[in-house]
C-alpha cells in the first residue's frame, strides 16, 4: 500500500494482474538504471528515458518469449555488477562493457 488512504498500488498505476512490479526508485535526474531479465539479457538505460507520463507507464525491457524481468537496480557506485546463475555460479562483467540503450530488446 503507498500513501496513507491504504489504495493498494497496483489499482493506483492501472497494473494488471499477469504483471508484477521489479523495482521503484524516485526520480533523480541523470541516473542510470540495470535491468535485466532471466534469460541473462539485460542493459542499461537512462532513467529519463524510463520515466513515464501516464498511470499505465512505460516498458522498460522487452524480454524473449517466456522470460520475465527480474533485475531493476540503479548503475551507480561502482564499475561491475555481479550476476549468479540458478547454476549458483557468478559472473562479473564491467559497466562500460553492458550496452547502454534507450529502447529495444536486450
Amino acid at each position: 500500500m503507498v500513501g496513507g488512504i491504504g489504495e493498494p498500488l497496483r489499482l493506483m498505476i492501472d497494473l494488471p494482474n499477469e504483471h508484477d512490479i521489479v523495482a521503484m526508485f524516485p526520480y533523480r535526474p541523470g541516473m542510470e538504471l540495470l535491468v535485466a531479465a532471466n534469460d541473462g539479457r539485460g542493459l542499461c538505460r537512462r532513467r529519463e528515458e524510463a520515466v513515464a507520463q501516464t498511470r499505465a507507464g512505460k516498458q522498460v525491457l522487452t524480454p524473449a518469449e517466456g522470460a520475465v524481468a527480474r533485475i531493476c537496480i540503479p548503475a551507480e557506485g561502482g564499475d561491475a555488477v555481479a550476476f549468479v546463475g540458478d547454476n549458483r555460479k557468478m559472473l562479473i562483467v564491467k559497466l562500460d562493457d553492458i550496452s547502454l540503450m534507450t529502447r529495444g530488446r536486450a
